[in-house]
């Protein structure tokens, strides 16, 4: 005997089965979308307040939470600001591979990624940094002051301003000669290296300091009462060259 099946019953089977491959069809459609996406330099931003700032800065290179790392307007952006934005992960900024103006102060950042070897000056103060990469080669400015940093990396030889006052930094790496402008007040330091004559404004207030290398005439009268390091005074072994008072 043939039996018959209702035809709501043959519909709603129809339906179930259409509604299943429509499923599986769009799940294999967005799959293929992410892998072709990863595929033409397109990646994720993981800090959502990043996204929010990049859609205002760079619309037609971010759709969603994906940035086109190739698009002319990420590889030929010169300067980003995008301080006071709440970021905690600047994932992507590398990608700028242009970039010698980066002003990422007053967020809540831990850590910076590595950052484009074309930057040419970097403000990251007011954060929560304990430490900071590798810094670009050419590298002329940088301000990381108002963190929790404890030490910094090699400065590169370019390098004109270093501002890092309210830190947690014992010890300074080696100047170069080329630094016109230290700012370091409100550290740890126990030391410093050879100040270079080329620097012009100097604080080194409110730290551990028992004597100092060498005198700078950029030194106000509150600096040059330190004495000059020497066998008597020199308990922490730090440098010293021969220096007059100004």
């Amino acid at each position: 005997m043939v039996q018959y099946v209702p035809l709501c019953v043959l519909k709603h089977k129809t339906m179930s089965v259409y509604k299943s491959l429509l499923v599986v069809v769009l799940t294999v459609s967005v799959f293929f979308s992410k892998l072709h996406a990863q595929e033409q330099g397109w990646v994720k931003i993981p800090d959502a307040n990043l996204v929010l700032a990049l859609q205002d800065i760079v619309p037609a290179a971010i759709i969603g939470d994906q940035l086109n790392t190739e698009s002319p307007v990420v590889t030929g952006t010169f300067s980003l600001d995008i301080g006071g934005h709440g970021i905690t992960n600047l994932y992507g900024i590398q990608f700028f591979t242009s970039l010698t103006y980066l002003e990422c102060k007053n967020n809540g950042l831990a850590s910076l990624p590595q950052l484009p070897s074309s930057l040419l000056e970097l403000y990251c103060n007011s954060n929560q940094l304990t430490s900071l990469p590798k810094l670009p080669t050419a590298l002329e400015v940088l301000d990381c002051s108002s963190n929790e940093i404890t030490s910094l990396p090699a400065l590169p030889t370019s390098l004109k301003n270093l501002t890092c006052f309210r830190n947690k930094i014992a010890v300074l790496p080696e100047l170069p000669k080329t630094i016109t402008e230290l700012i370091i007040y409100s550290n740890k330091l126990t030391c410093l290296p050879v100040l270079s004559t080329n620097i012009t404004a100097i604080d080194i207030s409110k730290n551990q300091l028992m004597c100092v290398p060498n005198y700078l005439k950029a030194m106000g009268d509150d600096t040059t009462k330190y004495q000059i390091c020497g066998e008597a005074n020199n308990k922490n072994g730090c440098p010293t060259v021969k220096g007059k008072k100004k």
